[in-house]
């Protein structure tokens, strides 16, 4: 009877026992370092219009001393590209290029009135898992069309040069300002600059930036001439950059070629615009 007990208590005790080590979860594995170091750029810095085309770069950094082979994946627009596989060689850096969207497709864009952000990401798998990822956004800063029909032009707008057989018509543009002030006994600072970004390249010709100055009522309408440039074929410049850096002496990229902007200092004046000839 006593080792019948025995035996029954020992029994318990396994399956106690057993019991136990059945809710006893696993021990953790330790995480794995990221082999691979992921970083994504955008140019233009910032967006105005649907017709901008954002381009992407996607930088990878190997941080191991062995070759790695990874599966990229792009979104961005809710859409995601082919995957790419690329090998990184053993403690080196490789960059892709190609990714692009225009500021049109992403569904952020409509009915954005003041400023809205862009997003894109960038996922990184090795053997199906996911080792890595980035996300960036590119501001979405909207501007108005130029149009030069109304009584006055204020600030800051887009101006889209017109197309003569399916070429845009680029060359040196005339500008001309009326200034109307409301009071005709106080002079104004009436004056226009022109970019291909705000800020981004100076569309000028010769030293002066800006067109126009002080005036008083009386004296002749400002006129002044800048050059808006197509495909030069200068290797240090994209499609339709002006060729004057103005932003801290650095060239912006250009989201939309056909697009320059006008910057109006007095919204109190008449501007007009006429292609004058195709070179400077």
């Amino acid at each position: 009877m006593r080792n019948l007990k025995r035996m029954t208590m020992l029994l318990a005790f396994a399956v106690s026992l057993m019991m136990v080590i059945a809710v006893v979860p696993a021990a953790a594995k330790k995480p794995t370092a990221v082999p691979v170091a992921v970083s994504m750029d955008a140019q233009p810095i910032w967006v105005h219009e649907g017709a901008d085309r954002l381009r992407y770069t996607v930088t990878l950094e190997n941080i191991t001393g062995a070759d790695v082979s990874v599966t990229v994946e792009f979104t961005a627009a809710t859409t995601t590209d082919p995957d790419r596989y690329v090998v990184i060689p053993a403690n080196d850096t490789v960059t892709l290029d190609g990714f692009s969207r225009y500021a049109s497709e992403f569904p952020e864009t409509a009915g954005c009135h003041n400023r809205c952000q862009l997003p894109a990401s960038v996922a990184i798998y090795i053997d199906g898992e996911l080792v890595t990822e980035q996300t960036m956004s590119t501001l979405l800063d909207p501007d108005p069309l130029c149009n030069f029909d109304q009584a006055s032009v204020e600030g800051v707008c887009i101006w889209t040069l017109p197309k003569i057989g399916g070429i845009t018509q680029t060359g040196v543009w005339e500008i001309t300002l009326s200034p109307t002030p409301r009071n005709s006994n106080r002079p104004v600072n009436a004056t226009v600059t022109v970019r291909d970004g705000v800020p981004g390249n100076w569309c000028t010709i010769g030293d002066s930036r800006g067109i126009g100055g002080r005036w008083r009522d009386g004296d002749d309408d400002f006129v002044g001439y800048v050059y808006l440039p197509g495909d030069e074929n200068l290797p240090t410049l994209d499609v339709g950059m002006c060729l004057d850096g103005g932003f801290a002496g650095e060239y912006a990229a250009v989201g939309n070629p056909d697009s320059f902007y006008l910057d109006s200092f007095d919204r109190d004046m008449t501007i007009t615009v006429r292609w004058d000839r195709a070179l400077p």
